[in-house]
């Protein structure tokens, strides 16, 4: 088998792991299941005399520890809701929409006013209640490591510049594109660009979404593989005139590991 399906067949079979975990973690927080499960395909392979596939399938029993494990450890931290809590955390993420601002400290997703514009790594005191997140959307939450919500707490700027440097200094990248845009370009034009170029939304009006999901273009402003393969083909092209294949490679890696920092790295 050549290394290229390898690699293809044991990326598949790890998400395959990762499914039948997220399956039977559902009604029953015991490993044994998924494991049983992972077994019989292997199995299948043998008596199939495909002895190749059968030593990759075992990387569906990676996937699946993977997703318990990951699991186990996300939630970290015993959350207090209902009473007024006083603690202080590093800012992790920040997003700035039209009239606020979400900032992500620990597993607590804070909304506050748009103004005073904090920033990742800046450390707060925060004052304020949590709130328990509705059952319906405690999922789509927890896929992003929240389990708690704070609407205007009272916060206090302690200190900046608290987080890692490279990522700081990729955030100002992004600000900097985003501030160029609007400053050659009316204001709906210019967060419709960052859409197209950085998947940042949260600036989007209601209408504007609303258009986009009526006429089925909401794709034009979601990050994918799509716009990794264009950054990719760019830089190597642009490189590769000047470099070698190798430090191409190295830095249109680089290039691409950037970015995708740089816009959040989400898993799309």
């Amino acid at each position: 088998m050549k290394l290229a399906d390898t690699f293809f067949w044991l990326v598949c079979f790890f998400l395959i792991g990762v499914l039948i975990a997220s399956v039977t973690g559902g009604w029953s927080k015991d490993i044994l299941p998924a494991v049983l499960f992972s077994v019989l395909i292997t199995a299948a392979f043998l008596f199939l005399g495909k002895k190749s596939m059968a030593a990759l399938s075992l990387f569906m029993l990676l996937g699946a520890a993977y997703y318990f494990i990951f699991d186990f450890y996300q939630k970290d931290e015993i959350l207090k809701f209902g009473g007024e809590i006083n603690f202080t955390g590093m800012a992790r993420e920040v997003e700035t929409g039209l009239n606020s601002q979400k900032i992500r400290i620990g597993e607590i997703q804070i909304t506050v006013q748009r103004y005073p514009a904090f920033e990742y790594g800046d450390e707060l005191e925060v004052s304020g209640v949590i709130e328990e997140i509705a059952e319906e959307k405690r999922n789509y939450f927890a896929k992003e490591g929240i389990f708690g919500l704070m609407s205007f707490p009272r916060l206090n700027l302690i200190s900046k510049n608290n987080g890692s440097p490279v990522k700081a200094v990729l955030l100002k990248i992004n600000s900097f594109i985003k501030d160029s845009f609007k400053k050659a370009m009316p204001q709906e034009k210019a967060v419709f660009l960052a859409g197209l170029t950085l998947g940042e939304t949260s600036e989007f009006t209601l209408e504007l979404k609303t258009k986009l999901r009526l006429t089925g273009t909401t794709h034009l402003v979601a990050l994918s593989g799509y716009n990794i393969s264009i950054i990719a083909k760019v830089a190597a092209l642009i490189l590769g005139a000047w470099l070698s294949r190798r430090w191409s490679f190295i830095l249109t890696t680089l290039l691409i590991t950037g970015f995708v920092i740089m816009t959040g790295a989400e898993a799309s």
